[in-house]
């Protein structure tokens, strides 16, 4: 997140072919390097979904198991959706950014279909994880969790929309679109902020119907949704309703946005001041934190080790063996 609001690909240099994200030393690409290490630093019994959550809350940790993997995916899922277009067509296949400023280098071959599966993947991960946590009777309902439900549930409804976008490869998005906006239903019966989302979701959802199916928003750009894109990374408790439907409106019937050549640099469409959205989360969560905090569990990750699960115990190791 701290590469997003720093202005991520919209940053001045950014979109240099030297500092594009498949470029070895570019910003993106250190931090997509220190993500899988920490990945990578992780005991594979930790990896979801090789290992259930199931067999983790058999053992008393379940809760922080799904943390865990929560916090990859998400973060798997917003360094790579920086660079997919916010507003394709029903045509649309794998592509980088559609809209100014673009990127100065060509991608290897498959790379933006790679990038795609990765976004896709994660958001089904994540829908995966909190269905297998409430089937297991744990409730996570802390505003982090509710970030990761509410950003898994963007993106599945627009593959949901845009199924070409991931080459077809996601036939259950709706499915898992619908557990993620169950969980925030519920969500919100704890917390305030999950109203926001919930509302920008609805909105999102209807802007991307229109979008596949009419020629209402051809020719627009990210530049014409700038309450979507404030929305995107939203921790306040904020109702954006009012002004996203005036942008899908202005859209559909205003003169196409013209965006200046080079334009788009450090806009404020997806770049607010880190520390005062770090602050308002804070805020928020000081506000309503219940006496068992977001953290109720931990343990020493590198000590666990997954037994072998009894013949009747009816746990799925998922492959491992008595070794494990």
């Amino acid at each position: 997140m701290e590469f997003l609001f720093n202005d991520g690909r919209k940053a001045p240099g950014m979109c240099a072919p030297h500092n594009c994200p498949w470029v070895p030393g570019s910003p993106w690409s250190i931090t997509w390097g220190r993500l899988l290490a920490w990945r990578a630093g992780q005991h594979r019994n930790l990896h979801y979904p090789t290992t259930s959550v199931a067999m983790h809350m058999a053992l008393g940790y379940g809760e922080t198991f799904t943390y865990v993997n929560l916090l990859y995916y998400v973060s798997v899922l917003l360094l790579h959706r920086e660079y997919a277009p916010f507003l394709p067509t029903p045509e649309s296949t794998p592509v980088g950014p559609v809209d100014p400023p673009r990127l100065e280098a060509t991608a290897p071959e498959n790379w933006w279909e790679d990038s795609v599966a990765q976004i896709v993947q994660s958001a089904e991960n994540i829908a995966k994880l909190l269905h297998e946590a409430s089937e297991c009777g744990t409730q996570l309902m802390t505003p982090f969790v509710g970030f990761c439900a509410f950003s898994a549930a963007f993106i599945l409804i627009y593959v949901h929309h845009f199924p070409k976008m991931n080459l077809g490869r996601s036939p259950d998005a709706e499915k898992y679109e619908k557990i993620c906006l169950s969980y925030l239903e519920e969500f919100r019966g704890v917390w305030k902020i999950a109203d926001g989302w919930i509302k920008t979701l609805h909105h999102v959802s209807l802007l991307y119907a229109r979008a596949s199916t009419t020629a209402t928003y051809r020719g627009r750009t990210r530049a014409d949704f700038e309450h979507f894109h404030q929305s995107v990374n939203e921790f306040r408790v904020v109702d954006r309703s009012k002004q996203q439907n005036q942008e899908m409106d202005q859209a559909a019937t205003g003169p196409e946005h013209i965006v200046p050549e080079g334009g788009g640099i450090c806009t404020d469409d997806l770049s607010p001041d880190t520390n005062f959205l770090l602050s308002q989360l804070l805020a928020e969560v000081s506000s309503n934190m219940k006496e068992q905090g977001p953290w109720s569990q931990w343990w020493p990750l590198g000590e666990v080790e997954l037994p072998s699960a009894p013949a009747d115990s009816g746990f799925d190791l998922g492959g491992y063996g008595a070794e494990n």
